[in-house]
């Protein structure tokens, strides 16, 4: 099961979808994907910052999209689950004390 967070752009009104499970680089960015952009690497806290949460109506067109590329088991959340080791930079991961 592939969980997805839907959140629509306060200026432009388009949709973007965050995989916050799926690691895009060792910066900590998750996977994004957008219809017109593509897949790609997003700073998660920067997109909650300047989005909002979408609406059914809003993300129905790409959840269809996604489910074409192969995303059938998508579950929509809210937020990040609070544990993802991944998310955190790597200098952090593997930091002792």
């Amino acid at each position: 099961m592939t969980k997805v967070i839907f959140r629509t752009w306060k200026d432009t009104k388009t949709v973007i979808a965050l995989f916050p499970e799926i690691k895009a680089d060792l910066a900590g960015n998750c996977e994004s994907y957008m219809s017109k952009g593509g897949h790609g690497a997003a700073n998660y806290d920067h997109i909650i910052r300047m989005t909002r949460p979408s609406t059914w109506r809003e993300y129905d067109q790409m959840w269809g999209e996604l489910n074409q590329m192969g995303y059938y088991m998508l579950k929509q959340i809210q937020r990040k689950p609070r544990r993802v080791a991944y998310l955190t930079p790597v200098r952090e991961r593997y930091r002792y004390e």
